[in-house]
Protein backbone atom coordinates (compact mmCIF):
# COMPACT_ATOMS: atom_id res chain seq x y z
CA UNK A 1 0.00 0.00 0.00
CA UNK A 2 1.34 3.46 -0.45
CA UNK A 3 -0.75 7.09 -0.16
CA UNK A 4 -2.58 8.15 -2.74
CA UNK A 5 -1.22 11.62 -3.63
CA UNK A 6 -4.17 12.89 -5.19
CA UNK A 7 -6.33 11.55 -2.07
CA UNK A 8 -3.97 13.46 0.17
CA UNK A 9 -3.86 16.85 -1.84
CA UNK A 10 -7.65 16.65 -2.18
CA UNK A 11 -8.51 16.05 1.44
CA UNK A 12 -5.73 18.31 2.52
CA UNK A 13 -7.39 21.04 0.22
CA UNK A 14 -10.93 20.69 1.39
CA UNK A 15 -9.93 21.12 4.69
CA UNK A 16 -7.77 23.86 4.35
CA UNK A 17 -9.49 25.87 1.97
CA UNK A 18 -13.06 25.51 3.04
CA UNK A 19 -11.84 25.94 6.74
CA UNK A 20 -9.07 27.76 7.23
CA UNK A 21 -8.79 29.92 3.88
CA UNK A 22 -5.36 29.03 3.01
CA UNK A 23 -4.23 30.20 -0.45
CA UNK A 24 -1.39 27.50 -1.49
CA UNK A 25 -3.46 25.02 -2.07
CA UNK A 26 -6.77 24.89 -4.62
CA UNK A 27 -9.71 22.66 -4.73
CA UNK A 28 -9.16 20.31 -7.63
CA UNK A 29 -12.26 17.75 -7.31
CA UNK A 30 -15.01 16.73 -5.08
CA UNK A 31 -17.56 14.18 -4.16
CA UNK A 32 -20.75 14.43 -2.08
CA UNK A 33 -21.99 11.77 -0.73
CA UNK A 34 -26.05 11.08 0.02
CA UNK A 35 -28.47 8.58 1.45
CA UNK A 36 -27.46 8.17 4.85
CA UNK A 37 -28.91 8.03 7.60
CA UNK A 38 -30.38 11.43 8.71
CA UNK A 39 -29.17 12.93 11.92
CA UNK A 40 -25.61 10.78 12.33
CA UNK A 41 -21.85 11.25 11.07
CA UNK A 42 -22.23 11.12 7.25
CA UNK A 43 -18.12 10.38 6.80
CA UNK A 44 -15.87 9.50 9.46
CA UNK A 45 -12.28 8.25 7.91
CA UNK A 46 -10.24 7.33 5.08
CA UNK A 47 -7.50 6.19 3.69
CA UNK A 48 -5.99 5.91 -0.11
CA UNK A 49 -4.89 3.13 -1.90
CA UNK A 50 -2.71 2.80 -5.36
CA UNK A 51 -2.92 0.29 -7.41
CA UNK A 52 -0.70 -2.12 -9.77
CA UNK A 53 -1.58 -0.06 -12.62
CA UNK A 54 -1.14 3.19 -10.97
CA UNK A 55 -4.34 3.89 -10.52
CA UNK A 56 -5.70 5.88 -7.47
CA UNK A 57 -8.51 5.37 -5.16
CA UNK A 58 -10.18 6.35 -1.76
CA UNK A 59 -11.15 4.17 0.68
CA UNK A 60 -13.77 5.69 2.60
CA UNK A 61 -15.89 5.24 5.42
CA UNK A 62 -19.25 6.29 5.71
CA UNK A 63 -21.77 5.92 8.72
CA UNK A 64 -23.56 2.97 7.24
CA UNK A 65 -21.41 1.84 4.46
CA UNK A 66 -17.49 1.02 3.12
CA UNK A 67 -16.89 2.85 -0.31
CA UNK A 68 -14.36 2.59 -3.05
CA UNK A 69 -13.67 6.01 -4.91
CA UNK A 70 -11.52 6.01 -7.73
CA UNK A 71 -9.47 9.72 -7.47
CA UNK A 72 -9.57 11.81 -10.83
CA UNK A 73 -7.98 15.42 -9.71
CA UNK A 74 -11.52 16.56 -11.94
CA UNK A 75 -14.49 14.11 -11.46
CA UNK A 76 -13.39 11.32 -8.29
CA UNK A 77 -16.40 8.79 -9.39
CA UNK A 78 -17.47 5.94 -6.52
CA UNK A 79 -17.08 2.97 -8.02
CA UNK A 80 -18.77 0.22 -5.22
CA UNK A 81 -20.40 1.30 -1.64
CA UNK A 82 -20.82 -2.04 0.86
CA UNK A 83 -23.54 -1.39 3.27
CA UNK A 84 -22.98 -2.12 6.76
CA UNK A 85 -23.70 -1.42 10.22
CA UNK A 86 -24.73 2.16 11.37
CA UNK A 87 -21.91 3.46 13.14
CA UNK A 88 -20.13 6.61 13.71
CA UNK A 89 -16.76 4.92 14.02
CA UNK A 90 -15.60 2.60 10.92
CA UNK A 91 -11.84 2.43 9.94
CA UNK A 92 -10.24 1.53 6.76
CA UNK A 93 -5.75 0.31 6.43
CA UNK A 94 -4.39 -2.25 3.45
CA UNK A 95 -2.06 -4.95 2.71
CA UNK A 96 -1.40 -6.98 0.19
CA UNK A 97 -3.92 -5.21 -2.38
CA UNK A 98 -6.58 -6.19 0.24
CA UNK A 99 -8.62 -3.11 1.93
CA UNK A 100 -9.44 -4.52 5.95
CA UNK A 101 -12.49 -2.38 7.36
CA UNK A 102 -13.50 -2.44 11.05
CA UNK A 103 -16.80 -0.66 12.92
CA UNK A 104 -17.62 -0.13 16.00
CA UNK A 105 -20.97 0.20 17.95
CA UNK A 106 -23.98 0.49 15.98
CA UNK A 107 -26.61 3.17 16.48
CA UNK A 108 -30.12 1.35 15.66
CA UNK A 109 -31.11 -1.78 16.53
CA UNK A 110 -31.91 -3.02 13.12
CA UNK A 111 -28.12 -3.38 12.41
CA UNK A 112 -26.00 -6.37 13.06
CA UNK A 113 -22.47 -6.75 12.55
CA UNK A 114 -20.31 -7.17 9.59
CA UNK A 115 -17.59 -8.39 11.32
CA UNK A 116 -14.00 -7.61 9.74
CA UNK A 117 -14.60 -6.56 6.09
CA UNK A 118 -12.00 -7.59 3.98
CA UNK A 119 -12.20 -6.44 0.03
CA UNK A 120 -10.33 -7.88 -2.73
CA UNK A 121 -8.90 -4.55 -4.55
CA UNK A 122 -6.91 -6.60 -7.21
CA UNK A 123 -9.61 -6.43 -9.71
CA UNK A 124 -10.28 -2.79 -9.66
CA UNK A 125 -11.65 -0.82 -11.04
CA UNK A 126 -13.91 -3.41 -12.48
CA UNK A 127 -15.05 -5.52 -9.67
CA UNK A 128 -14.05 -5.94 -6.10
CA UNK A 129 -14.98 -9.67 -4.41
CA UNK A 130 -15.51 -8.78 0.00
CA UNK A 131 -15.94 -11.17 2.58
CA UNK A 132 -16.74 -11.10 6.19
CA UNK A 133 -14.02 -12.70 9.24
CA UNK A 134 -15.72 -13.12 12.34
CA UNK A 135 -12.93 -15.50 13.91
CA UNK A 136 -12.38 -19.08 14.10
CA UNK A 137 -15.70 -19.38 17.04
CA UNK A 138 -17.62 -16.09 15.23
CA UNK A 139 -16.43 -14.36 18.28
CA UNK A 140 -14.83 -11.16 16.74
CA UNK A 141 -18.04 -8.31 16.11
CA UNK A 142 -16.45 -5.07 16.21
CA UNK A 143 -13.49 -2.65 17.12
CA UNK A 144 -12.81 0.63 16.85
CA UNK A 145 -9.73 1.10 15.01
CA UNK A 146 -7.48 -0.62 12.73
CA UNK A 147 -3.41 -0.81 12.11
CA UNK A 148 -1.39 -2.80 9.42
CA UNK A 149 2.25 -2.97 10.33
CA UNK A 150 4.84 -3.64 7.82
CA UNK A 151 5.29 -7.69 8.41
CA UNK A 152 1.48 -8.50 7.84
CA UNK A 153 0.13 -8.05 11.05
CA UNK A 154 -3.41 -6.47 11.84
CA UNK A 155 -3.64 -4.55 15.25
CA UNK A 156 -7.50 -3.96 15.75
CA UNK A 157 -7.78 -2.03 18.52
CA UNK A 158 -11.13 -0.91 21.31
CA UNK A 159 -13.38 -3.98 21.87
CA UNK A 160 -12.08 -6.62 19.28
CA UNK A 161 -14.39 -9.25 20.50
CA UNK A 162 -17.06 -10.56 23.05
CA UNK A 163 -14.91 -11.49 25.74
CA UNK A 164 -13.54 -7.62 25.67
CA UNK A 165 -10.12 -7.87 24.38
CA UNK A 166 -8.52 -4.52 24.47
CA UNK A 167 -6.34 -5.43 20.77
CA UNK A 168 -6.41 -8.47 19.16
CA UNK A 169 -3.55 -9.02 16.94
CA UNK A 170 -4.15 -11.13 13.61
CA UNK A 171 -1.41 -12.56 11.31
CA UNK A 172 -2.34 -11.65 7.21
CA UNK A 173 -0.25 -13.73 5.92
CA UNK A 174 -3.19 -15.15 3.86
CA UNK A 175 -4.89 -12.09 3.32
CA UNK A 176 -8.28 -13.41 3.49
CA UNK A 177 -8.19 -15.64 6.34
CA UNK A 178 -6.45 -13.71 8.80
CA UNK A 179 -5.12 -16.16 12.00
CA UNK A 180 -5.36 -14.50 15.65
CA UNK A 181 -2.07 -14.31 17.36
CA UNK A 182 -2.00 -12.45 20.62
CA UNK A 183 -3.94 -9.58 22.27
CA UNK A 184 -3.20 -6.90 24.82
CA UNK A 185 -5.47 -6.66 27.37
CA UNK A 186 -4.19 -4.73 30.17
CA UNK A 187 -5.37 -1.25 28.72
CA UNK A 188 -8.19 0.18 26.43
CA UNK A 189 -5.99 1.04 23.18
CA UNK A 190 -7.78 3.31 21.47
CA UNK A 191 -5.62 3.46 18.53
CA UNK A 192 -1.75 2.74 17.65
CA UNK A 193 1.05 2.88 15.81
CA UNK A 194 3.22 -0.37 14.88
CA UNK A 195 7.09 -0.56 13.40
CA UNK A 196 9.12 -3.40 13.91
CA UNK A 197 8.62 -5.24 17.01
CA UNK A 198 6.96 -2.18 18.96
CA UNK A 199 3.65 -0.89 19.16
CA UNK A 200 3.08 2.37 20.05
CA UNK A 201 -0.31 2.92 22.09
CA UNK A 202 -2.91 5.66 22.65
CA UNK A 203 -4.10 4.59 25.85
CA UNK A 204 -6.80 7.57 25.77
CA UNK A 205 -8.22 6.59 29.35
CA UNK A 206 -4.83 6.15 30.70
CA UNK A 207 -4.43 9.72 29.54
CA UNK A 208 -0.58 8.30 28.24
CA UNK A 209 1.29 7.66 25.23
CA UNK A 210 2.82 3.85 26.10
CA UNK A 211 5.20 1.47 23.60
CA UNK A 212 4.68 -1.98 23.95
CA UNK A 213 6.92 -5.20 22.97
CA UNK A 214 5.46 -7.27 20.94
CA UNK A 215 7.98 -9.59 19.39
CA UNK A 216 6.18 -12.41 21.27
CA UNK A 217 2.76 -11.65 20.61
CA UNK A 218 1.71 -14.24 23.38
CA UNK A 219 3.62 -12.12 26.19
CA UNK A 220 3.42 -8.47 25.08
CA UNK A 221 5.52 -6.54 27.59
CA UNK A 222 5.87 -2.25 28.30
CA UNK A 223 8.96 -0.14 27.87
CA UNK A 224 7.26 2.48 29.75
CA UNK A 225 4.43 5.49 28.85
CA UNK A 226 4.78 9.25 28.81
CA UNK A 227 1.57 11.59 29.47
CA UNK A 228 0.04 13.51 26.87
CA UNK A 229 -0.45 17.12 27.08
CA UNK A 230 -4.33 17.52 27.93
CA UNK A 231 -4.14 13.61 29.41
CA UNK A 232 -6.39 12.05 26.46
CA UNK A 233 -4.30 9.91 23.83
CA UNK A 234 -6.23 9.14 21.19
CA UNK A 235 -3.95 8.91 18.09
CA UNK A 236 -0.45 8.43 17.73
CA UNK A 237 2.33 8.41 14.61
CA UNK A 238 5.54 7.61 14.26
CA UNK A 239 8.44 9.48 12.11
CA UNK A 240 10.12 7.81 9.16
CA UNK A 241 13.39 7.82 11.27
CA UNK A 242 12.17 6.28 14.37
CA UNK A 243 13.15 9.16 16.26
CA UNK A 244 9.93 11.09 17.08
CA UNK A 245 6.24 10.27 17.87
CA UNK A 246 3.52 12.90 17.60
CA UNK A 247 -0.10 12.89 18.96
CA UNK A 248 -3.11 14.24 19.43
CA UNK A 249 -5.56 14.42 22.43
CA UNK A 250 -9.09 14.83 21.53
CA UNK A 251 -10.51 17.50 23.29
CA UNK A 252 -11.36 21.33 22.46
CA UNK A 253 -8.52 23.16 22.36
CA UNK A 254 -5.82 20.42 23.38
CA UNK A 255 -2.38 19.98 21.54
CA UNK A 256 -0.33 18.00 19.47
CA UNK A 257 2.28 16.39 21.27
CA UNK A 258 5.80 16.00 19.81
CA UNK A 259 8.33 13.04 22.07
CA UNK A 260 11.66 11.87 21.75
CA UNK A 261 11.04 8.05 21.66
CA UNK A 262 14.48 6.78 20.89
CA UNK A 263 14.97 5.22 24.29
CA UNK A 264 11.41 3.44 24.23
CA UNK A 265 12.08 2.52 27.84
CA UNK A 266 12.65 6.42 28.38
CA UNK A 267 10.54 8.64 26.03
CA UNK A 268 10.83 12.45 26.67
CA UNK A 269 8.27 15.16 25.78
CA UNK A 270 9.56 17.61 23.73
CA UNK A 271 7.05 20.33 22.71
CA UNK A 272 3.25 20.84 22.06
CA UNK A 273 1.24 22.91 19.44
CA UNK A 274 -2.26 24.57 19.13
CA UNK A 275 -3.66 25.90 16.73
CA UNK A 276 -5.03 29.90 16.92
CA UNK A 277 -8.46 28.54 16.84
CA UNK A 278 -9.11 28.30 20.39
CA UNK A 279 -11.90 25.83 21.80
CA UNK A 280 -12.96 25.55 17.92
CA UNK A 281 -10.82 22.65 17.19
CA UNK A 282 -10.33 19.04 18.56
CA UNK A 283 -7.05 17.08 17.60
CA UNK A 284 -8.12 14.29 16.61
CA UNK A 285 -5.89 12.48 14.49
CA UNK A 286 -1.83 13.04 13.50
CA UNK A 287 -0.06 11.30 10.56
CA UNK A 288 4.09 12.14 9.05
CA UNK A 289 4.35 11.87 5.70
CA UNK A 290 8.25 12.26 5.10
Amino acid sequence: MTYSRYLFLFLLSVVTLCSFGQKNLFLEGQLGYNNVPAGNAFLNDIWGYTAPDSGEYALVGLTDAFSVVHIDSTNPKELFRIPGPVCVWRDIKVWQNHAYVVHEAFFDSASTSSGLLICDLNYLPDSMPYSSWYGPNNEYWASHNIFIDEKGYAYLFGKADTSGHSTLILDLADPKNPVIKGNYTDYYVHDGFVRGDTLWASEVYEGVLRALDVSDKQNITSYGSVETPNKFCHNVWLSDDNKYAFTTDERRGAFVGAYDVTDPSDMEFLDKYQPDYGDSVVPHNTFYID
